[in-house]
């Protein structure tokens, strides 16, 4: 997954406008403040970022996870933290809401890559037959 900041956002911080987001990768210390802000178990990442689905719903198969409210702006510090900008919290809720979106991975060359704002941050880890 990725995050395509629009451009004069990505100046601003001083960085690149396409960033990874890579939930499994998150800093220990950006996690626990994460966890402190929002009030969640550390262990349970990346469930907060992403959402549950509510109990009601959960024989559903079309239900869809409640994403948090802050799940676009803790994804954009997250990303650009991990690119070595130490962006504030503060700095991460004032780019643009509807022009910073989610990248789907790269796409296979001769592929038209579509930017979504719907689709969730991957929170697929490697799998056990994965080679380092």
């Amino acid at each position: 997954m990725r995050i395509r900041l629009d451009e004069d956002d990505a100046k601003t911080l001083g960085c690149e406008q396409i960033l990874p987001l890579d939930l499994a990768a998150i800093a220990i210390a950006d996690l626990d403040e994460l966890a402190e802000r929002f009030e969640f178990d550390p262990e349970d990442w990346p469930h907060p970022l992403v959402g549950e689905i509510a109990f009601a719903d959960a024989g559903n198969p079309d239900a869809k996870p409640k994403k948090p409210r802050w799940q676009k702006q803790a994804a954009v510090w997250i990303a650009v933290r991990a690119s070595g900008v130490d962006i504030t919290w503060a700095q991460a809720g004032r780019v643009q809401a509807m022009k910073t979106l989610y990248l789907a991975d790269e796409v296979e060359p001769g592929k038209a890559e579509a930017p979504s704002e719907i689709s969730e941050p991957s929170t697929t880890g490697p799998s056990e037959t994965s080679s380092d």
